[in-house]
């Protein structure tokens, strides 16, 4: 009987433990998201063309791309595309970008969207991200209300390092698509992602592109993060068009690859230079 009565005793304590830790593993996934926003290239995140190496997502084309939410889809009240220029890069501070947003399901669409350059430049005297944007927008982004943090330390540890080893800081250019939904990588070619295109400026090997997306709760919900970043790793790094001079390059449009018509012209003009060699040799 004493046997039964224990038993009885320790499968229900078991049960309350088991119930104890789902509703406490249930309570963390709704108010901490772990590194929810990762950039790719593309038309969506299922089929990116670009992949995270562990440190940042480096990527020689940047025609379209987009941040998708992990681990579930997420809804916020602003959408900041933040595009970073070494200040390594001539005339970093006088760039101006526009973006193109393509609806996904549940956005707007929008056309050249322009970039507003943040005052100072982001080193490694301000220690993260959001506590730079904090101090320098007024878009009330901090440590304390974002994640995950962005800690970019000395600068080199999201990967520029490769393009200029000796870099020392930003100039950062902020663009803000209002409200947006962004989606879970498995979703996010059905309902469509929504997609950006960079235009203004030219694309220069270094920079940096990531994202945030501020309002993502109420204030009635508990633990919630307001704002959500890009994981450190997710960050979109442009490592250079791999054709940059015309006519391959991106003002003139073309692959090297001679027409036709050039063909037959340089055909028959070393025709024409041999067969004058001929005669002059008879």
């Amino acid at each position: 009987m004493r046997d039964f009565r224990f038993s009885t005793v320790l499968k229900t304590i078991t049960f309350a433990l088991l119930v104890i830790a789902l509703t406490a593993s249930t309570a963390r996934a709704t108010s901490l998201i772990d590194d929810p926003l990762h950039g790719f290239c593309g038309t969506s995140a299922s089929s990116s063309t670009c992949t995270d190496n562990g440190t940042i997502t480096p990527t020689s084309s940047l025609d379209q791309f987009g941040f998708y939410a992990s681990p579930d889809n997420l809804t916020g009240t602003d959408w900041l595309i933040a595009i970073l220029v070494p200040t390594n890069i001539a005339n970093s501070d006088s760039f101006s970008f526009t973006v193109d947003e393509t609806a996904g399901s549940g956005n707007t669409a929008k056309n050249d969207v322009t970039s507003s350059l943040v005052a100072t430049v982001f080193d490694s005297t301000d220690g993260d991200l959001e506590t730079y944007l904090g101090a320098n927008t007024g878009y009330g982004i901090t440590p304390a209300n974002t994640n995950p943090q962005n800690s970019w330390g000395s600068l080199t540890n999201l990967g520029t390092s490769a393009v200029f080893p000796t870099i020392t800081g930003f100039n950062v250019y902020l663009i803000d698509l209002d409200a947006a939904t962004l989606f879970k990588s498995s979703s996010s070619s059905a309902p469509n992602a929504p997609l950006l295109t960079l235009g203004g400026s030219p694309l220069v090997a270094g920079m940096e592109i990531t994202s945030f997306l501020l309002g993502t709760c109420s204030i009635t919900e508990n633990g919630c993060t307001p704002n959500v970043a890009t994981a450190p790793s997710g960050v979109l790094l442009f490592t250079g068009d791999p054709c940059p001079l015309p006519p391959c390059g991106r003002s003139g449009g073309e692959d090297a690859v001679p027409e036709p018509a050039s063909l037959l012209l340089l055909g028959s003009g070393l025709a024409m230079v041999a067969r004058r060699v001929r005669r002059k040799k008879a």
